[in-house]
């Protein structure tokens, strides 16, 4: 099924709609594009807010965000999110959830709805049926504000959805859920011990994510699966048969972590069991299974399809790929239920044909399934060609001056609300990027003193080294010194030990050699005495 919704209030459909009971909800007899109805259901008339901002859509409810009030198209029961699947709509009527809130992001499943405000406050709720419940609620149904206080003040939240029993909240750095992790499709990856993270989670918990994952630019939910693109503009997928979705795993995994998809894209939308992927330079690549009748059965990595002209925006059917230019929308694969726009006939085209040219690059799509939702989202053209940088308001001819680029314009009550209404959210938009260059500012800041912090230990670290090096050569060589020193005086000892002896020993020698030589003149004295005595007469 297709929808189209301009600032002209026209709804158009093609394609099959399973709200419960389809044969109820269908126009059988026009399922080419053509005026229908607002809602679902018994295809009444509503009007719609002119300044539609956004359109939200699963596979039993549309709401929209407009006039920053959220609308949908059920029967409102105490705030109730869901009917029960054994329920029709009895009045399907247009109403306020949220009265007064400047909405800046939404999202609606079958259990549960998350809201984030532009003073970054979350709202959810959900029913309580079937043990599903998230927020520890026992009667109440209706919407409650959720603690955010895990998520740091320097991440940005950029954006919430939901996805079966899970609601998540997106922040330019990290993920975080809260719901039913046990649930068929609840993706809620490990924890930091690498366990799964299953069953009822009350409270918000923090995604697991890779480690090469320093910020999320882009993240996109579908029925079974999460796409997420990263700094580097690498794309991850988390969630069921990723042998469709562009990665290179065995068949029917259940992939409860992000795992990487191989190639440089800007964008991605993933079907039920294929995907599709525009590269920079404008060329669309298919993964999954094949459109058409092959010998393959599928494509594991991403496979070339031939477009003529620049893609706005692509979009994975379950049948097919629709893609959005300048000149209109064109399909390709197998129109089954009508769902690419071409007639009743469930035809398989050959290649891309065009399906409608008054559809531009200026419009939007939501896919989801075998239906999506093309849609122009309000723009004031006045306020757009307006450079506000300082308003000053003369009462007297309703004039509207502003300083820079300076158009004129008579307003009315309604133009002055809708620009002062302009001035403040861009006023805010301001706010929000001067926080976010502070928070980096204090980032870096903090990061550098811890850069410097670690140097300096680094250095204490080196000196500590160093000194302790010192001190070991200083007691080696006093070691060295003593044990030379002691030898020395142990030689010197033994070598004035035996120069004395020797001193001695030359010096008692001539003492007693002279002593010898005085006895042996005396003695040859004595005895030439004894020779000159005179011979006695006999």
């Amino acid at each position: 099924m297709i929808l189209y919704y301009t600032i002209q209030q026209s709804v158009y459909i093609s394609g099959y709609n399973n709200i419960y009971n389809p044969e109820n909800y269908i126009d059988t007899t026009n399922r080419s594009f053509g005026p229908l109805t607002f809602c679902f259901g018994n295809f009444k008339q509503y009007d719609i807010p002119l300044n539609l901002n956004e359109i939200s859509y699963t596979n039993q409810y549309m709401q929209i965000w407009a006039n920053n009030n959220t609308y949908t198209c059920t029967q409102p029961n105490q705030c109730e999110v869901y009917t029960g699947p054994h329920k029709l709509f009895d009045d399907v009527v247009l109403y306020t959830i949220y009265q007064n809130v400047s909405v800046k992001s939404f999202s609606r499943d079958l259990f549960n709805q998350i809201v984030l405000t532009n003073t970054n406050k979350v709202f959810i709720y959900g029913q309580i049926n079937d043990d599903i419940t998230h927020i520890k609620l026992s009667d109440v149904l209706c919407a409650n504000q959720l603690d955010i206080s895990i998520i740091p003040k320097y991440e940005i939240i950029s954006q919430v959805n939901t996805m079966q029993n899970v609601s998540y909240i997106i922040t330019d750095k990290s993920i975080y859920f809260i719901g039913d992790c046990g649930s068929s499709f609840g993706i809620c990856g490990y924890d930091n011990s690498n366990i799964l993270v299953s069953g009822q989670v009350a409270q918000l918990q923090k995604f697991n994510l890779p480690a090469n994952i320093n910020e999320i630019k882009e993240i996109s939910f579908h029925f079974k699966g999460i796409v997420l693109k990263d700094q580097n503009n690498v794309f991850y997928y988390a969630g069921v048969s990723p042998q469709y979705h562009c990665v290179n795993v065995a068949s029917n995994t259940f992939l409860r972590s992000f795992e990487m998809i191989l190639g440089q894209f800007i964008s991605m939308s993933i079907g039920d069991v294929n995907a599709v992927l525009v590269s920079p330079s404008s060329q669309l690549y298919y993964c999954g299974k094949h459109i058409q009748n092959s010998v393959v059965s599928y494509y594991l990595q991403p496979t070339l399809l031939n477009f003529d002209g620049l893609i706005s925006q692509a979009c994975a059917m379950l049948t097919g790929v629709l893609v959005l230019n300048d000149t209109g929308l064109y399909a390709y694969g197998k129109n089954q239920f009508g769902s690419l726009g071409l007639g009743t006939k469930q035809i398989e085209t050959n290649g891309f044909v065009l399906v409608n040219s008054s559809f531009g690059s200026n419009m939007k799509m939501v896919c989801h399934e075998d239906r999506v939702i093309i849609y122009q989202q309000y723009v004031d053209k006045k306020a757009e060609r307006i450079l506000l940088v300082e308003v000053t308001v003369i009462p007297i001819f309703s004039i509207i001056i502003i300083i820079g680029i300076v158009n004129i314009c008579i307003c009315s009550n309604n133009g002055k609300k809708l620009i002062q209404q302009r001035v403040k959210n861009l006023k805010q938009q301001i706010l929000e990027k001067q926080q976010k260059m502070r928070d980096t500012k204090n980032q870096n800041k903090q990061q550098l003193e811890r850069n410097i912090e670690q140097l300096l230990q680094q250095r204490s670290n080196v000196t500590t080294v160093q000194q302790q090096t010192q001190q070991n050569d200083i007691n080696t060589i006093t070691n060295g010194d003593t044990v030379l020193q002691s030898t020395q005086i142990s030689v010197g000892s033994n070598y004035v030990s035996q120069s004395n002896s020797k001193v001695n020993s030359k010096t008692n020698s001539p003492q007693s050699y002279t002593d010898a030589r005085k006895r042996k003149i005396k003695k040859k004295k004595y005895q030439s005495n004894v020779d000159e005595l005179p011979e006695e007469n006999e």
